[in-house]
């Protein structure tokens, strides 16, 4: 499974990279995401649905400096 971490970049990257990611995954496979908290859960929930993609599971985390990050995988 793909992982693409964007914990480093800010809005609108993350989406950008997830969007291109998205339309090189093969059929049946899954991509996973990592994200800070300056990306907004919400801005992938409406990716993923204007996509035709659905997320398969979206966790928070609490990260080592205290700071909030996501790990979400996707499914096409």
């Amino acid at each position: 499974m793909p992982v693409l971490d964007l914990r480093r970049y800010h809005c609108p990257i993350p989406l950008l990279m997830t969007k291109d990611a998205l339309e090189k995954l093969a059929k049946g496979h899954y991509l996973e995401i990592q994200f800070g908290n300056t990306s907004a859960v919400k801005d992938f929930e409406v990716l993923c649905k204007e996509m035709g993609y659905r997320i398969i599971s979206c966790k928070k985390l609490t990260a080592l400096n205290g700071q909030i990050e996501y790990e979400m995988k996707i499914s096409n």
